[in-house]
């Protein structure tokens, strides 16, 4: 629970908030609680390219709560949810951590460094002459309003892909999102743009 308290700490101190975005704070605490989580996702984590999981470890002793005693409070002190015996990190972390270099004796370090390096913002989908922007809302999901991407929703029908409806949003998962693109929709990820732009 020390453990715990202290990455808490680290993880207040190494980001804040301006407006509705997270940004890096201190950059001591920054690259310190980076180190750490990586260490964790590498330990016991799940990577896949739009997110970032840990698997809950069972309390040593039983509790009322049974063992998920030490999973909830692991993912408090990351500032993350738990659910389904899984903590999941927040959209923002694929963002903002620093990705441990990848060595040859972890085969994980190789694809938390990519996960990281090509964080998932955004996805731009073409159809037509229409383009339409979704945006990332973590947990592989991308959206967009679904009175702008009627055309978009119609096209995925035909094809037989089934999207979700949220409230007033279109969800697509970065799955679909491939689906999309072997079906020969054009559907580039924020990081392929950047890369092409770098290159030019």
């Amino acid at each position: 629970m020390r453990g715990y308290t202290l990455l808490k700490a680290l993880r207040e101190e190494a980001f804040r908030k301006e407006g509705r975005m997270y940004v890096v704070n201190d950059v001591g605490a920054w690259i310190a609680f980076s180190n750490v989580v990586d260490m964790l996702v590498i330990g016991d984590g799940y990577i896949t390219p739009v997110e970032l999981r840990l698997v809950a470890k069972a309390a040593p002793r039983e509790t009322l709560q049974g063992e998920t005693t030490l999973m909830r409070e692991l993912a408090k002190a990351l500032g993350a949810t738990a659910g389904g015996g899984k903590i999941h990190l927040r959209e923002w972390y694929m963002r903002l951590l620093l990705p441990t270099p990848p060595t040859p004796a972890f085969d994980k370090t190789g694809q938390l460094y990519e996960a990281l390096t090509n964080y998932p913002v955004a996805a731009k989908v073409e159809i037509g002459g229409s383009t339409y922007l979704l945006y990332h809302n973590g947990g592989g999901e991308y959206v967009i309003g679904v009175g702008k991407a009627a055309e978009l929703y119609e096209i995925a029908n035909k094809i037989g892909l089934k999207i979700r409806l949220k409230k007033n949003l279109l969800v697509l998962t970065h799955k679909r999102l491939e689906e999309l693109r072997r079906h020969g929709i054009q559907v580039q990820f924020l990081n392929e743009i950047e890369k092409e732009s770098i290159k030019s």
